[in-house]
């Protein structure tokens, strides 16, 4: 198993963005203060259960991310209502997101 931690800078400051590889796969999480932005592979859903905004993107098919900076280029596809109250949305690009969730 492989784990990365990059810290992203941002107009409020440093947000850690995190990447974990699985068997065939990256997994990522970028942390900000109010929220976090996930891969397609959590539920963001449950996540509002926890009272925790959420963001997520799911990637197109054929074209996953393999790295933090490629994750962050990518755009937001799905957001809970936590997230939502916060200003994030869907279509919106990783780095306005965690500006809003910082």
């Amino acid at each position: 198993m492989e784990f990365v931690v990059e810290n992203l800078q941002t107009g409020k400051g440093t947000v850690q963005a995190c990447q974990l590889k699985w068997s065939t796969s990256w997994c990522f999480v970028v942390d900000a203060p109010k929220g976090s932005i996930l891969c397609g592979s959590f539920d963001i859903e449950a996540l509002n259960g926890f009272g925790l905004p959420a963001a997520k993107i799911v990637p197109e098919p054929g074209k996953p991310a393999y790295t933090v900076g490629q994750f962050v280029e990518r755009k937001i596809t799905h957001v809970n209502a936590l997230a939502e109250a916060l200003g994030v949305a869907p279509g919106m690009p990783v780095g306005e997101a965690v500006e809003k969730l910082s």
